[in-house]
């Protein structure tokens, strides 16, 4: 047994280097690498100031930003993170395309979200997302002139906790303008600092005032340390951060050198053709010329040629292509006498057509109209004559007379079937024969489509030789008949037939369904087990094999799956066959989709909405699995899923299994307990060796233990294939490497694939899942099922949530990829044998009452049921919208600003199943997350007030079917058109427009909108501070419609407060208020906030219609109508805000409960009424009554608020109306 050196912490290392957070490695590391020598230090910091709050000024590509939210991520923080940049460089760092961004966004996003935002402004518009007072971290690192970072210091200074501490970077910069290190100087002045002096230098400022509570904290700051303490600090991080600093380099290098190498091979490559190029022009250079005077001829023959006879010349010359490629008998005649004709003509000067070829083409007229007259049965073959490519083709059985659809238009107009097929059916799509697609082989080949060659000439002479296929995967895949029964029948789709995890719970599955069911088993891909499944009496349908297959091809295969086998419901065994489930569920099948994957194994990102947008039921493993979903795709929260935890998968027998099997196991146990080693404690890992598996992290666990207990009997091994010491891709030959440099002797092993798993769980006694991330892997279900103790990793994988969720078994779970901590989990049970024992029991216990593979079956053919009705139910819906006619359904406002890109019967398709399978709220409140299926009608309110929330058909099929009767769910709608007539101003109506300005540079486009109305209106403007209000002094200068009032009203209460509250003095003097604001919703990205906010102008403003004429119109018209609101098309409820809304509702007098479903202004625009508002105003809310920024996405006074406008119409004793313009939707 080799021995492992003690390598336990010398009790000399100073204090602050002992926790060792520093030596985390960053999960991100992008050039430049000016900040990347610093990350190791903050690590530390991090982990020993545990902030609540951290700023970063200046985030660039998030060298720096990323490993602050990596250390919130890595050891438990609740800091909330904010980065402000805009992200378009300065003069010191370089200016920067949107790429950086765009990158720094797509690593940042799916990690950190939940707790840290990138904030795209300016540093000063940034401090109105932050309160005052809470930051306990700033990192200082925009322009780094003197009055730059002072600036930065000084308007921050305000955010800054009574605990904060402030990063400087550049310190140890001082060339060009970089002032950074005279300001520098001042902070040593005034506060306790320290500075490190490596990459450009990082000053470290403790502002607070309170005494910190972490001795080594007060230790960094302390000014009396040793001079010597303080170069061990520094020379301690220094050579951290040089290790990272000189990866980046290196990284950057390599790639600098492909670059040049590229580049250098492309120059060769351009110089050789330039050299060929210039032999080629020298050579045809008398060509081209003679060419050109041709073409010179060619123009003026056009010119004569065209004013003479009125022909186009162009159009000459392409009828003489068709002529010339033609290759029936008489295209052949009408060459010869085209041939004769121009012979004639250049030699004679002039054209005379002979008795003979007048007789032949009142002959071929003649045969053209006798359509009923059967062709000549030899003209094919003597039209193959006349051209080899025809003759060629004909011979190759890919046109066939009797399929081509326009055989007989072609007979009846004279034309050979093949060349009309050539020259018209070929454009028009039409097949040629069972052995040809031509839409499949443009769509497969763009190419060839655009060559113009043709796509079966192309097919005939080249590509069938070169491999093709001429039809599509739908067509080519085989279906066996199959036989007639009065069970249902399931589809089970399978992405391969391997033996590994997902297609073995695929043969588990249809080994218990075949009991109650016809299975069909549906192979994207085939595999060894195959046979397995066909031992089973199952149908297999397998994929025919096509590289990168297109989305029309996936659901062409669906649809015929759907139409052939007919099943009751199918079963979508992993994410990786979820393209076929839209074409499924659009034929009309119930499908049930089982995520085995966690989200960040379904790539491409946006193709998971195949399975979250499409699939009747979806089943996750474990919660951490869906959550990880949730995560990345928030619509998750809006439909239904259900959890189920898979049952324990027996293997598919194989032939060799019964023979060797003593032999074998002696064998196993050989490989896992060599001779000597009966006693030692074995933890084994297991899996394919790949970054995903953790190998790497068993390994450092092994590590970590032997170093701990150098002596100990332990013995740590990996079971599973995949390492090649000779493969030289980054994971294997750096875990190749790792393993060579640990040193752990025979205490470690690999002992590489195997097959006897049994007698592999007999022999260990600790079982080491270090996946990075793993839903719920069949070896860890085996053995607790074994009675082997799993120790793994939090949040890594569903055995992990599982285990938690256990008192006695929770401690085995580590914290999240944390080697050590597992190396300390693993220690404790080498301690306590008994324990170990007990912790089996405990295992094998919880193991057997969670994974039940009947169980598991019973509820997934529960789960197909419900599948299969709620298709049928979708199809009896839809047939009554489809038939109540196309104004029954608006795809536009349903799809939205993209529905010219969705036939109409599949947008009616996608809102059924959508609102389908859409999830109630906790409490029994309407489904989030469905839109409108046309204007005018609110289906959550009828389906609330007339189907009592009862599902069974869907509210809009219902109404069509009722005869559309009104009610709460058709309100009023004010429908916008430009010819809208002027709003009466007249009649003592006097009109107020409020405006609400955060973001002051869009008041221009507010008055734009406005102007182009007739409306006269006073206005009256709020915002922010002082500063805001100049400029919109300003902008509304030459206001000439009425009063123009600007009022700073501060930062509390978003537009909301500035309404109530800021001018309710103002609005008590009008008949008709307008409330607008300048909407950004930053938080949104992409663009949506300016689309949302577009919206809303555009249909209570104005902009290609007169909207604030029409609003204001409707309200002089109508006694009645209290409030005009824009129709949004997503029906949005009370969210978390319905309790604080039934308070206030109490409070404006409302004495009935709140309805469930309603419209009401999303986004809080609107034209209303005085007197509709009154409640509102007279709940006398104060500043104080508002919350601080930030202000949270939900559940504050201002969202309650929001949602009761319209309620408090109705408790005024007015209606409330919606406005729509047509074709504009968001």
């Amino acid at each position: 047994m080799t021995h492992v050196p003690d390598a336990a912490v010398a009790a000399s290392t100073p204090p602050w280097a002992q926790a060792r957070p520093e030596m985390m490695e960053p999960e991100r590391l992008v050039p430049p690498d000016s900040w990347v020598g610093h990350i190791p230090f903050m690590f530390w910091l991090m982990e020993r100031s545990r902030p609540r709050r951290f700023v970063e000024l200046g985030v660039h590509t998030g060298n720096s930003y990323c490993a602050v939210a990596q250390a919130v991520t890595r050891f438990g923080l609740g800091t909330e993170c904010f980065g402000v940049d805009h992200w378009m460089g300065d003069p010191q760092a370089g200016h920067y395309g949107e790429d950086v961004f765009a990158d720094l966004r797509a690593w940042h996003d799916p990690r950190y979200g939940a707790f840290s935002r990138l904030l795209r402004m300016s540093f000063e518009d940034a401090r109105d997302h932050v309160a005052d007072g809470t930051v306990d971290l700033l990192h200082i690192d925009g322009l780094h002139t003197y009055e730059a970072v002072r600036t930065d210091f000084e308007t921050w200074f305000a955010k800054m906790s009574d605990r904060c501490i402030v990063l400087f970077h550049d310190t140890n910069v001082r060339a060009g303008d970089f002032g950074v290190w005279r300001y520098w100087k001042e902070i040593q002045a005034r506060y306790p600092t320290f500075e490190f002096l490596h990459s450009n230098g990082l000053g470290v400022a403790y502002t607070g005032s309170r005494p910190l509570q972490d001795p080594d904290l007060a230790a960094l700051f302390a000014a009396d340390s040793p001079v010597e303490e303080v170069n061990a600090r520094r020379r301690y991080f220094a050579r951290l951060g040089d290790g990272l600093t000189a990866r980046v380099q290196l990284t950057e290098t390599r790639r600098r050198g492909e670059t040049v190498a590229r580049d250098l091979a492309r120059a060769h490559h351009v110089l050789a053709e330039i050299d060929r190029d210039r032999l080629g022009v020298r050579k045809d250079r008398e060509h081209w010329m003679e060419r050109a005077k041709i073409a010179d001829r060619w123009e003026r023959l056009a010119l004569h040629f065209g004013e003479a006879l009125h022909v186009n010349l162009d159009e000459v010359a392409e009828a003489i292509r068709r002529l010339y490629n033609a290759g029936n008998p008489q295209a052949m005649q009408d060459r010869r006498i085209l041939q004769r004709t121009l012979t004639r003509l250049v030699r004679e000067g002039r054209v005379e057509v002979g008795l003979e070829d007048r007789a032949r083409a009142a002959l071929r007229r003649a045969r053209r109209r006798l359509s009923a007259a059967p062709q000549d049965a030899a003209s094919p073959a003597a039209a193959a004559e006349g051209d080899p490519v025809l003759a060629q083709m004909r011979a190759s059985g890919l046109f066939d007379d009797s399929h081509y659809a326009l055989t007989d238009q072609a007979r009846s107009e004279g034309w050979d079937p093949l060349e009309h097929y050539l020259e018209i059916g070929e454009h028009l799509g039409i097949a040629p024969s069972a052995l040809f697609e031509p839409e499949y082989y443009a769509r497969r080949h763009p190419d060839v489509a655009a060559s113009g060659v043709g796509l079966l000439r192309h097919y005939a002479c080249f590509g069938r030789a070169e491999g093709r296929h001429g039809v599509s995967p739908a067509r080519r895949m085989t279906i066996p008949a199959l036989p007639s029964t009065e069970r249902p029948r399931v589809l089970l789709l399978l992405h391969e037939a391997s033996r590994t995890g997902a297609p073995i719970l695929g043969w588990n599955l249809a080994l218990k369904l075949r009991d109650s069911h016809e299975v069909v088993v549906f192979l994207k891909k085939g595999g060894e087990l195959r046979a397995a499944f066909e031992g089973l009496g199952s149908a297999v349908v397998e994929m025919p094999a096509e590289d990168a297959i297109l989305r029309p091809d996936v659901e062409a295969v669906a649809h015929r799956l759907a139409a052939e086998i007919r099943p009751a419901y199918a079963i979508a065994n992993t994410a990786e066959v979820r393209g076929f489930i839209p074409g499924l569920v659009a034929a009309g099948i119930g499908v049930v989709s089982l995520i085995h994957e966690f989200s960040a194994y379904v790539r491409p990102k946006n193709e998971v909405y195949d399975v979250l947008a499409w699939a009747h039921r979806v089943v996750f493993p474990a919660r951490a699995v869906s959550d990880s979903f949730a995560h990345e795709h928030p619509y998750l929260a809006q439909r239904r899923i259900e959890i189920l935890p898979q049952g324990l998968p027996a293997l598919p027998p194989r032939p060799e299994d019964a023979f060797g099997a003593e032999q074998y196991s002696a064998e196993v146990k050989r490989l896992l307990r060599p001779k000597g080693s009966d006693g030692d404690l074995l933890v084994v890992g297991m899996g394919r060796v790949q970054f995903r598996k953790g190998v790497d992290l068993f390994l450092m666990a092994a590590a970590a233990v032997l170093r701990a207990r150098p002596e100990a009997a332990v013995r740590f091994v990996w079971v599973g294939g995949g390492l090649d010491p000779a493969d030289t891709h980054e994971f294997p030959s750096a875990l190749t490497d790792q393993l060579g440099r640990a040193s752990l002797g025979d205490r470690f092993a690999m002992v590489g694939e195997l097959e006897n798993l049994g007698e592999v769980y007999r022999q260990t006694d600790v079982l080491a899942l270090t996946s990075r991330l793993d839903p719920m892997p069949n070896t860890a279900i085996e053995a607790m099922l074994e009675g082997v103790p799993v120790v793994c990793f939090d949040r890594a994988s569903g055995i992990a949530e599982l285990l938690a969720s256990e008192p006695r078994t929770a401690g085995l779970v580590a914290p999240y990829l944390d080697a050590a901590g597992m190396a300390d989990v693993i220690l404790r049970l080498l301690d306590d044998r008994a324990q170990l024992h007990g912790l089996g029991e405990a295992a094998r216990e919880l193991a057997t009452a969670t994974f039940d593979m009947d169980r598991y079956v019973r509820d997934l053919v529960r789960l197909g049921g419900e599948a299969a009705a709620d298709a049928a139910a979708v199809a009896r819906d839809r047939s009554v919208i489809l038939e109540a006619g196309t104004e029954a359904f608006d795809a536009g406002v349903y799809i939205g600003a993209h529905a010219d890109q969705v036939s109409h019967e599949a947008a009616v398709q996608a809102y059924l199943v959508r609102s389908r399978i859409a999830r109630p709220g906790p409490d029994g409140s309407p489904p989030v997350g469905l839109r409108r299926p046309r204007s005018g009608f609110n289906p959550l309110v009828y389906a609330e007030d007339v189907l009592a929330g009862v599902r069974e058909t869907d509210p809009l099929a219902h109404w069509l079917a009722a005869g559309r009767p009104a009610g709460r769910w058709t309100p009023p709608t004010v429908t916008i058109a430009p010819e809208t007539a002027v709003a009466p101003s007249a009649g003592g109506q006097k009109i107020l427009l409020h405006g609400h300005f955060h973001y002051v540079d869009l008041i221009a486009d507010l008055l734009s909108r406005l102007t182009a109305n007739d409306l006269a209106c006073d206005l009256v403007l709020t915002t922010a501070d002082e500063d805001r209000a100049a400029v919109l002094r300003q902008a509304v200068a030459g206001w000439e419609r009425g009063t123009a009032v600007v009022r700073a009203v501060g930062n509390r209460g978003r537009d909301i407060g500035a309404f109530l509250t800021g001018v309710a003095d103002l609005v008590a003097n009008y008949d008709i208020v307008g409330h607008v604001h300048g909407k950004k919703s930053l938080r949104l990205g992409g663009g949506d906030g300016d689309v949302w906010r577009d919206f809303l102008w555009e249909t209570l403003i104005g902009g290609k219609a007169r909207a604030a004429d029409a609003c204001v119109a409707a309200l002089a018209a109508d006694g009645r109508l209290g409030v005009v609101f824009p129709e949004d098309p997503n029906l949005c409820g009370w969210d978390g805000n319905a309790a604080l809304a039934r308070v206030l509702a109490a409070r404006m007098g409302r004495n009935t409960p709140l309805p469930a479903a309603f419209d009401w202004p999303v986004g809080t625009m609107f034209w209303a009424r005085r007197e509709a508002l009154a409640p509102l105003f007279a709940l006398d809310l104060q500043w104080g009554d508002y919350p601080e920024e930030p202000v949270p996405e939900d559940g504050t006074i201002l969202h309650a608020l929001e949602r009761l406008i319209p309620l408090a119409a109705e408790q005024a004793g007015f209606a409330y109306a919606t406005s729509h313009l047509p074709g504009v939707t968001r």
